[in-house]
């Protein structure tokens, strides 16, 4: 019985393990019928949401609690629901100032925030900046980091790398290349008192709001609810 608890338990992520066992810890103390959403980890590495509920039955001779219940996949529920909050924070944040536009950064936990896993979304705003259409593609990170001047690349991308790890305010500016191949200032920003947001996914996820730079007398970039850039 032991090494069939381990075999079931084994898959849990780790984050939602303390959850898991406080809500088993509740149920075989009051006998009340338990329910809860975790994920695992599939033998291919790949994320899934379930669902359980069970009800427990009443001690048996040797004080053995048993639960009879039911195991739901609801990945495709909690990937809709994500993609939901996801867009009432970009109408959100655009509602905020027509000027800033928004680059969203959704990385693996488990590789470097500018490896080829790492997804990015511009908003439509940012595109129309660097003179693209809102339906051309730029869904990758190096999409963002290609078009750094050479000599703010090393700098820009250490100001995210030093927000990451150390939590240290991002503030910075930098110039991106416009398809037109001229160069033009941004300025980004992003407070350190909101970290890694912790996701529905074992992805990380930050908004990075940003707005054109005016140079020799800009106004601060407005604080956003992610990691965010103004362009």
């Amino acid at each position: 019985m032991k090494e069939d608890f381990n075999l079931a338990w084994s898959p849990i992520i780790e984050e939602d393990e303390p959850d898991m066992a406080e809500s088993i810890r509740v149920s075989a103390a009051t006998l009340q019928p338990w329910s809860q959403e975790f994920r695992i980890r599939t033998p291919s590495g790949r994320i899934k949401w379930l669902s359980g509920r069970s009800r427990p039955e009443p001690p048996d001779a040797d004080d053995t609690i048993v639960w009879n219940g039911i195991l739901t996949d609801i990945s495709e529920k909690k990937r809709v629901e994500q993609a939901l909050r996801d867009s009432i924070d970009r109408f959100s944040l655009v509602a905020r100032g027509a000027t800033d536009g928004i680059w969203e950064m959704t990385f693996s936990r488990e590789a470097p925030w500018d490896s080829s896993q790492t997804k990015v979304y511009h908003s439509p705003r940012v595109k129309e900046l660097l003179g693209y259409d809102d339906h051309e593609e730029m869904d990758t990170v190096d999409s963002w980091t290609r078009r750094l001047h050479p000599d703010d690349a090393q700098r820009t991308t250490k100001a995210v790398q030093d927000h990451l790890e150390q939590r240290v305010p991002y503030q910075v500016e930098y110039r991106l290349m416009t398809r037109s191949g001229q160069y033009r200032w941004f300025h980004g920003s992003r407070p350190s008192s909101l970290g890694r947001t912790k996701s529905t996914s074992p992805d990380g996820g930050f908004d990075y709001r940003h707005h054109e730079a005016k140079r020799g007398g800009r106004t601060p970039a407005p604080s956003g609810s992610r990691i965010r850039q103004h362009v």
